[in-house]
């Protein structure tokens, strides 16, 4: 039987503490494609397709009140507003650009402390992930104070969409690609792909269509259309959507 809990020093805020097994992607996201609700689910995980989903990887990274009140936080506003209140459109049409009622910094907290997580892991899962201490600790800061107000970093979202719904019963391990040397990392969860910037200097192709507090803009696009899912193309078509169960 594994422990439940272990003690060593929280990543987040940096204390001594008894570390609980945090999810480096929050376990909501996969209740999406959790096999024993019987839901079609692919897992594209270690360069391989896969139907098993155990609810995610775990690690332990944090302790008890920063995963289940500091992260926390984030991640249940992400769910209210993108699964239980729903911004985005009933009908998501392909190559649509849109805007939607968001708190960004909230939304953008929520991204952050996903990749984040991601970087700090020593899982094999999340090798490609790796910020560099200055990157980690600022974004480290960042989440435990909730306080986004010097802007750092920056997002684009791009919603996958198959026969105009969300594509959210999958997974695609992180990877990493640069723009103009600038390291972009991309990540997909929750039925959208999501690319950070990590950088110190501004990059125009990336900067001018990423979201802001001014600008909450996402892109719609159909699911063979992501590079990260091309390669999975084949098994994605085999599976059957359920939507509402």
């Amino acid at each position: 039987m594994s422990k439940k809990s272990i003690e060593g020093n929280c990543k987040l805020c940096k204390s001594k503490q008894m570390l609980i097994k945090s999810h480096i992607i929050p376990k909501f996201l996969h209740k999406k494609i959790d096999p024993k609700k019987n839901t079609p689910c692919v897992i594209y995980e270690n360069s391989k397709v896969s139907s098993k989903n155990n609810l995610g990887s775990t690690e332990y990274l944090l302790c008890e009140n920063c995963d289940n009140v500091i992260l926390s936080q984030y991640e249940n506003y992400f769910n209210q507003v993108w699964y239980k209140k729903s911004v985005l459109p009933d009908i998501l049409n392909h190559k649509d650009t849109i805007s939607i009622d968001i708190d960004y910094d909230l939304f953008l907290l929520f991204h952050l402390s996903i990749f984040w997580r991601m970087s700090v892991s020593s899982l094999s899962t999340f090798r490609n992930i790796d910020f560099g201490m200055k990157h980690n600790e600022q974004i480290r800061k960042i989440l435990l104070n909730n306080d986004n107000s010097k802007n750092h970093y920056k997002i684009v979202v791009k919603v996958i969409e198959q026969d105009k719904q969300i594509f959210d019963k999958i997974i695609v391990k992180p990877v990493r690609f640069n723009i103009d040397s600038h390291n972009i990392y991309s990540a997909i969860y929750g039925g959208c792909e999501v690319r950070l910037k990590i950088s110190s200097h501004g990059c125009k192709k990336f900067d001018n269509i990423a979201m802001s507090n001014k600008r909450t803009n996402i892109f719609i696009a159909n699911y063979k259309e992501v590079k990260e899912l091309q390669k999975i193309s084949d098994t994605v078509r085999k599976i059957e959507f359920k939507y509402g169960k």
